[in-house]
């Protein structure tokens, strides 16, 4: 019997897009930040959740074989899971740091359009000041 992987992709997938619609209801705010940060972590939590799974399907596979051919199984399915826990921790990492660039960009925008609004004065500049609080949610 010949091992056959069961990649744990569709979990990554399915965990990505939940991502992106948490990413894109939230809002952008600080929540929006932490709200990805957690979905990342869960992501990563059933990424790695469904690896296990598949190791242990492909060991009790393995379990079949004898001698060099259930060794050669058994490496197969360790580096199989260890590839998914990899691709799942950078899949992690890389949602993780998306978030923080995003939250440094609307802090920069934000910063900027404040700086613009000192050049008026009045109900002019505090118009301008609670429109860029709103658009970048400070």
């Amino acid at each position: 019997m010949k091992y056959e992987a069961y990649p744990a992709r569709s979990a990554l997938y399915a965990s990505a897009l939940a991502l992106c619609l948490v990413s894109a209801w939230a809002g952008a705010d600080d929540s929006t930040t932490d709200a990805v940060k957690s979905a990342a972590e869960h992501s990563h939590d059933v990424a790695v959740d469904a690896a296990k799974r598949d190791y242990d399907v492909a060991e009790s596979r393995c379990d079949e074989l004898e001698g060099d051919a259930e060794d050669v199984c058994e490496k197969r399915a360790e580096a199989d899971y260890d590839k998914a826990k990899a691709e799942a921790k950078a899949q992690r990492e890389s949602q993780e740091a998306r978030a923080d660039a995003s939250e440094t960009s609307r802090e920069a925008d934000y910063a900027a359009a404040k700086e613009a609004c000192q050049m008026l004065s009045g109900t002019e500049e505090d118009v301008c000041l609670n429109e860029a609080k709103r658009t970048y949610a400070q």
